[in-house]
């Protein structure tokens, strides 16, 4: 018997078929599932949020910090006032909240992975930095301020649904009898570039 499965096995038969199928759920993701975790959604929620205020800050260092007399302060971050068109240091602040968002776009292509929740997430996000600003000054009155948040939502949402979508829409690539060709990391790092 052990005989015949091993030969039903290498014709691609019931056994081999098995094995791929493991081999396969070990290497590729299956977006046809939805499992309720809450812990995975609030662990990915966290990730997001902490990602993005360390781009936010990172983007804030290099368009403001570096070229500024005055010292980084947490205000940039939460103070709606920073956010204004009226002066030169008011639109390095404004840029620097529109790169964080395509940071925060590269965040969700790799901590969520899914095109539709992209969306969710991205506003989830600004809900969250929408609240982090009220508590720190007050209900952001200013115009400048929801146009600017308004953009990199939207931005972080539409480049991330078509990053995730990319990723989505590569093929799977099931497990062969011939070791695959190309598998250096040179050749990864080309596969990734051309998603």
């Amino acid at each position: 018997r052990p005989v015949a499965r091993r030969r039903r096995s290498e014709a691609g038969g019931e056994g081999g078929g098995r094995r791929a199928r493991r081999a396969l759920s070990r290497s590729a993701m299956f977006y046809g599932t939805n499992v309720w975790d809450p812990v995975l959604i609030i662990a990915q929620i966290v990730t997001v949020q902490c990602l993005y205020y360390i781009s936010l800050g990172g983007t804030l260092y290099v368009f403001v910090g570096s070229s500024s007399e005055r010292h980084l302060s947490i205000a940039y971050l939460f103070d709606y006032a920073k956010l204004t068109t009226s002066t030169a240091l008011g639109w390095k602040v404004i840029v620097s909240f529109l790169a964080s968002s395509l940071l925060g776009a590269l965040v969700l292509y790799f901590v969520i992975e899914r095109t539709k929740k992209c969306l969710d997430f991205a506003v989830t996000c600004y809900g969250f930095h929408l609240v982090a600003c009220a508590l720190y000054a007050g209900f952001p009155l200013s115009l400048e301020w929801w146009i600017t948040v308004g953009l990199s939502s939207a931005c972080m949402t539409l480049v991330g649904e078509s990053l995730c979508m990319k990723k989505e829409m590569r093929d799977i690539d099931l497990p062969s009898a011939r070791p695959p060709r190309g598998n250096s990391k040179r050749q990864k790092l080309i596969n990734f570039l051309k998603m």
